[in-house]
């Protein structure tokens, strides 16, 4: 039983330093994740002809005509990183962007 009351004591500074640095590695992680689609996003803009031609042949979108998943999941791309990355519906964001992902 003492052999693990030291060792307790030994890493309770680690936890803590653990808990102060949690914040800033999850913003590092949100950041990471918005410039992914954000990147991607710009892609489709810079080639607009491309992207519909993905649309229409590659990604088959059920219920949706090409053109209008193609504005639809750019625009997802665009919008939502900012909101995950500000934590401004941050659920909803990650949602969205699931589904662009899906």
């Amino acid at each position: 039983m003492n052999a693990v009351v030291r060792l307790y004591d030994r890493f309770t500074p680690l936890a803590a330093l653990a808990d102060q640095v949690q914040p800033l590695l999850l913003l590092a992680l949100r950041v990471f994740i918005a410039w992914v689609f954000i990147k991607s996003g710009l892609t489709k803009i810079n080639d607009w002809d491309t992207t519909l031609y993905l649309f229409t042949e590659e990604y088959s979108v059920p219920l949706l005509p090409p053109a209008v998943a193609a504005v639809m999941g750019t625009l997802g791309e665009l919008a939502l990183p900012p909101l995950l990355v500000l934590g401004l519906a941050g659920r909803f964001a990650a949602a969205g962007l699931f589904v662009v992902n899906a």
